[in-house]
């Protein structure tokens, strides 16, 4: 079971509740579910940017080292 923060207090909750334990919020079927899925992707594409800056800035510095050494 996957966890994510209530909407409204934004304590952790399971996925698949039916109310936050914190603040007693009822949600509609699958509104966590849909929000877990959104964080995921949004995390899923920060970290592929921040891999692909840091592949260009090793590429960029290895053809300094080559074109400076040539």
């Amino acid at each position: 079971m996957g966890l994510t923060k209530c909407p409204d207090c934004r304590r952790l909750s399971f996925v698949k509740a039916e109310s936050c334990p914190s603040c007693a919020r009822a949600f509609r079927p699958g509104e966590l579910g849909a929000q877990a899925d959104a964080e995921e992707r949004a995390l899923g594409r920060r970290s592929n940017s921040l891999f692909a800056a840091l592949f260009l800035f090793a590429l960029a510095a290895l053809a300094f080292v080559v074109l400076r050494g040539a």
